[in-house]
């Protein structure tokens, strides 16, 4: 049992999404492949230039003692569809974080924006005070599949249960070709990836069918092929609910999907198509829902989170959680929203120091590249600005991250809060005064690496979207 404030259990506190995840990962074969995860902010708090980096020893203990009580797994039982296999809930059981690997900064630090960390349709509240709990997916899921070999198992049996069981992923193909000459796309835009892991949780969640569309190109891919899973569920009796939003101009691409939706309805003699849900969320607030009145949309279902349980003057960091890499194999989310992109690959993050001792730059570089060498010049690519090539010339360089937790063991000596205070105050003094502004600071650059730069420009040609 993972405990947290008093004597509650925070296993449960997280979205109900990272759930029906896991269940889509374990009905495939998948829930054993190595991943690794980012954590990073956007934008500093309070318009400033930096931040603080603290929480880290809590993190590491609520890890080390991490497990899913037999109360809270009978929760989540209750709370999921009736078609998640009972199996499901007995692999609950045997999960804890033994096999987890954290890389930090260290705590105290001053950190920036976009630089990760390695390592709400809330279900704790849902248990805690039965409120109704509900989820969709997650881009992580969309981006840890690359190909259909991945869709494990490929059948489905139809609504009903009284027929065999049909090749889900063969019927889905057929219905992509349809939707795709219906809609004047190319099948060669649509991201394969993306329709691997709908096809896969579209087996898992056959009553439950609700994705986000734009991981990748809303148009030209996650509509295709949302509409093609879709309809081959409804071909076997089953009734898909509607699509998410996560990213750009909600309302504008709302009247677009629900146009689709009709198009679909006609053409496929499919009425129930017209009514499928398409459901929001991405920082709404009351400003946002505001807009949002006074636009044309077709939007059936708001996710408020951030901006419901806290202040709007600084509610939150706005921190990120996303994939960047499955078995070896890089994976980024794209979005037409490039803000929304993020970077891929297993990273080393290097501090950069001037002559006189002051950072004024941090380079992300992937983990297999040599560090940057101290007196040489080295080429790189400042984020916001990843056309152009920057030369630089550092005086000393700092590896950030450190190993935390490994094998399920705290593996570093934990400061006191003393400890964290001084650093705290050491990093402060090493940052130049522009930076520490308090209205209107000079933005500390973060950068990549050639190669870093090389593999992300890669990633965005093979998914058709530079």
């Amino acid at each position: 049992m993972a405990l947290g404030c008093g004597d509650i259990s925070l296993a449960l506190l997280t979205d109900l999404y990272q759930f029906t995840m896991a269940y889509g990962y374990w009905r495939s074969g998948r829930h054993r492949e190595i991943a690794e995860f980012e954590l990073f902010f956007r934008d500093p708090p309070f318009e400033g230039g930096f931040s603080l980096y603290c929480g880290l020893q809590e993190v590491l203990l609520y890890l080390r003692d991490f497990r899913l009580s037999d109360e809270e797994i009978a929760y989540l039982e209750s709370a999921l569809p009736s078609t998640v296999d009972k199996a499901f809930y007995r692999y609950l059981k045997t999960v804890d974080a033994s096999e987890v690997t954290v890389k930090s900064i260290a705590e105290g630090s001053v950190v920036f924006a976009r630089v990760g960390f390695d390592c709400t349709s809330n279900v704790l509240a849902g248990k805690l005070y039965d409120i109704p709990v509900a989820g969709t997916v997650g881009h992580s899921y969309v981006t840890s599949f690359s190909s259909l070999e991945e869709v494990h198992p490929k059948v489905l049996e139809p609504a009903g249960g009284k027929d065999p069981a049909v090749d889900f992923l063969v019927l889905v193909e057929a219905w992509l070709q349809q939707v795709c000459q219906l809609l004047g796309v190319s099948p060669e835009h649509v991201n394969r990836g993306e329709l691997a892991a709908f096809v896969s949780y579209g087996i898992a969640f056959p009553l439950n069918f609700l994705v986000l569309v734009d991981t990748y190109c809303v148009k030209r891919s996650g509509v295709p092929n949302f509409c093609a899973v879709a309809l081959a569920l409804h071909q076997l009796g089953y009734r898909a609910v509607g699509v998410r939003l996560d990213s750009g101009n909600l309302a504008r691409q709302s009247v677009e999907i629900r146009s689709t939706f009709r198009a679909c309805a006609k053409h496929f003699n499919v009425p129930a198509f017209e009514k499928l849900s398409i459901a929001i969320s991405n920082n709404v607030s009351e400003r946002s829902l505001l807009q949002l009145n006074q636009e044309d949309n077709e939007i059936d279902v708001i996710g408020v989170g951030t901006n419901l349980v806290t202040c709007p003057l600084q509610p939150s960091l706005g921190c990120v959680y996303k994939l960047v890499q499955v078995n070896g194999c890089p994976r980024m989310k794209l979005s037409e929203d490039q803000d929304k992109m993020t970077i891929p690959g297993s990273k080393t993050v290097y501090r950069l120091y001037d002559c006189h001792g002051h950072p004024f730059l941090d380079l992300m570089a992937l983990e297999d590249e040599p560090p940057p060498s101290v007196g040489r010049e080295m080429e790189l690519h400042v984020l916001g600005r990843w056309e152009e090539t920057r030369k630089v010339t550092p005086g000393a360089t700092e590896v950030l991250h450190r190993v935390y937790f490994k094998d399920g063991q705290i593996c570093q000596h934990l400061p006191t809060i003393s400890d964290v205070k001084a650093h705290a105050q050491h990093s402060l003094n090493m940052l130049p005064s522009e930076h520490r502004k308090l209205h209107n600071p000079k933005p500390f650059k973060v950068a990549l690496s050639e190669k870093l730069y090389h593999l992300l420009n890669n990633l965005r040609r093979t998914s058709h979207l530079q």
